[in-house]
C-alpha cells in the first residue's frame, strides 16, 4: 500500500493511441494500465480513457512518454491519499497467471503495479 500525502498521483489519459501509451507506460514504468471506452460529449467522438497511478517522482517520465506516443493526448493528473492492490510484476498476486510479454513483464489492466519499499 502506497500513502501518504500527495506522494501518489491518479492519472488519467484521454487518447486516440491507447496502445502506444499503455504499453510504454507498463513495459518502461512496470506500472499496470486500465482502458475504458469514452465519448467526447463535445464532438461525440469515441475515445479511450486510461487510468493508473504513480508516485509524484514518476509524473515527469510518464507526461514525456504520452507526449511522444500522442501529443494530442488529454492528460489529468490528480492528487491521491492512498492506494493499493492491482500489482503487477513477479511476486504479485494475479501476475503468475498471465503471460510475459517479449518485451516486458506481465500484463494486467489493474491500477497500480509498484512494490512497496
Amino acid at each position: 500500500m502506497l500513502e501518504g500525502p500527495s506522494i501518489i498521483r491518479p492519472i488519467f489519459i484521454i487518447s486516440d493511441r491507447p496502445e502506444q501509451i499503455s504499453q510504454a507506460i507498463i513495459e518502461r514504468m512496470g506500472v499496470g494500465v486500465t482502458a475504458f471506452s469514452v465519448t467526447g460529449m463535445f464532438t461525440h467522438s469515441e475515445h479511450a480513457m486510461l487510468f493508473c497511478t504513480v508516485n509524484r517522482s514518476e509524473v515527469k517520465l510518464l507526461k514525456s512518454m504520452v507526449r511522444e506516443a500522442d501529443p494530442r493526448a488529454f492528460v489529468v493528473i490528480a492528487h491521491g491519499h492512498q492506494t493499493a492492490g492491482g500489482m503487477l510484476g513477479p511476486g504479485w498476486h494475479g501476475a503468475e497467471s498471465r503471460p510475459a510479454t517479449p518485451s516486458g513483464p506481465a500484463k494486467a489492466d489493474l491500477m497500480h503495479s509498484k512494490k512497496p519499499e
